[in-house]
């Protein structure tokens, strides 16, 4: 069975980016910058320097792994590798408690 094809599995609606979100992520060089909502996750996708990268956030709970994965099987492409990824300490940023960033790895 593939887990990623639940009957529960949430179905992401592209919305508007707010416009002091879209405008921190261009100035970050982020670009083809796109907002999704589904059952109560917030989810951005962007290129970041060439790469995918996905954001993924609840507003009062950690995302489910099965959420996570069905966010980045919907909203990126299926040929590229996808991880979470912990820096060094001095390196951690941590803007929102609840969300986990997805960033595209090359092989």
């Amino acid at each position: 069975m593939n887990r990623t094809t639940r009957g529960n599995a949430p179905s992401f609606i592209e919305v508007p980016v707010p416009p002091e979100v879209l405008a921190h992520l261009m100035a970050a060089g982020s670009t083809r910058v796109r907002h999704y909502r589904a059952q109560g996750l917030m989810v951005f996708t962007s290129i970041d320097k060439g790469l995918w990268h996905l954001s993924i956030s609840a507003s009062r709970r950690y995302p489910t792994w099965d959420e996570i994965a069905e966010a980045r099987y919907q909203l990126c492409p299926d040929n590229i590798t996808m991880a979470m990824l912990l820096p060094p300490r001095g390196e951690y940023v941590n803007l929102h408690d609840t969300t986990f960033h997805l960033h595209e790895i090359l092989e």
